[in-house]
């Protein structure tokens, strides 16, 4: 599950946002909504300066170079966030909906399936694997116990793929089939697109309808947005919290959270995986961020140069530990 959750994450820096945010598949009730667009984000600056290094990244961390490369003919992703089912079964098992859009080929997944020794089962008359699975059925012994962290992958057609959690499988089906939004964005948010046109990542969350989270910290709503404009990666964020003196302190653990990490990272001496430039557009980017509050809203903002991000984000894939190298040192 961890191993999955860190490629998906990968994949999710890389694609884009378009104006119009499909929700199709996507089920009701989800608390937590991120939308991302291939196309858009390989026409940017940023784009065409990372891709390269996160498909390399990408390569050290997958198992499998087939999968690999089915992946890599995504076009969009939109990804539902669901309050976690918590039963003896699946204690912590998070529950999510991500529908990828693209081009793929049932029958080389259904190979690659068939190479790892996972069976194959019906949802609906749609071919369905268990993605958890695949690294822990033994080659010789195709009996191995059930995962309690499930990932169902359904290959509903050529250019739709969905991967999820089981429980919320027949929904996500439902879902494509009555080729809707079913899952509906609140008007605060949509308009929210206002401050970020050309927008290449959104992020909508809703924490009042989340039973674990921290009420203390008085954060309702997330609105985040990346894009670029003009050769500038740009972020947008506003934050919902219950009163102003919440966001007042928020506000304020944050822009110390930044100084501080900007202040450690100028005492940090280069090495082989940063060199001293790298080290600079991190802290640069750090200190580009601005932070403000109005009474209950929270904004952050920041306009940075995209060939400076880029190197940024390289310090970051540069910091990550190749997921196969990883479990390798486990065993």
């Amino acid at each position: 599950m961890k191993q999955y959750c860190s490629v998906l994450l990968l994949y999710l820096i890389q694609f884009t946002l378009r104006a119009e945010i499909n929700t199709t598949g996507i089920p009701e009730g989800a608390i937590g909504f991120v939308y991302f667009n291939q196309e858009t984000y390989s026409q940017t600056l940023l784009g065409k300066l990372t891709i390269s290094t996160l498909n390399k990244k990408l390569e050290e961390s997958a198992g499998n170079k087939e999968i690999l490369m089915s992946l890599k003919n995504i076009k969009e992703i939109s990804l539902g966030i669901y309050t976690h089912l918590n039963t003896a079964e699946n204690p912590e098992n998070p529950q999510f909906v991500s529908i990828f859009r693209g081009h793929f080929s049932k029958s080389k997944i259904d190979k690659f399936f068939s190479d790892n020794q996972v069976a194959c089962q019906k949802i609906q008359d749609y071919s369905t694997w268990d993605v958890s699975k695949v690294e822990t059925i033994p080659k010789n012994d195709s009996s191995s116990p059930k995962s309690k962290n499930q990932v169902h992958l359904i290959a509903y057609s050529d250019d739709l793929l969905i991967i999820c959690s089981p429980e919320l499988a027949n929904s996500a089906i439902d879902a494509v089939n009555q080729k809707k939004n079913s899952y509906k964005l609140p008007t605060q948010f949509t308009e929210m697109l206002k401050y970020s046109p050309q927008n290449w990542l959104a992020f909508y969350g809703d924490s009042t309808m989340d039973p674990t989270r921290n009420k203390e910290s008085g954060l309702q709503y997330v609105h985040a947005y990346l894009g670029e404009n003009n050769d500038l990666t740009q972020l947008r964020c506003f934050n919902q919290f219950t009163d102003e003196n919440k966001t007042k302190s928020a506000t304020l653990q944050l822009k110390t959270t930044l100084t501080f990490l900007s202040m450690a990272l100028s005492s940090t001496p280069p090495s082989a995986k940063m060199s001293k430039e790298s080290l600079q557009a991190v802290i640069d980017l750090l200190n580009s961020v601005k932070i403000s509050s109005n009474q209950s809203l929270q904004t952050i903002s920041a306009d940075y140069p995209s060939k400076r991000a880029a190197d940024a984000f390289e310090v970051a894939l540069k910091q990550t530990t190749p997921t196969e190298k990883l479990a390798n040192e486990k065993n």
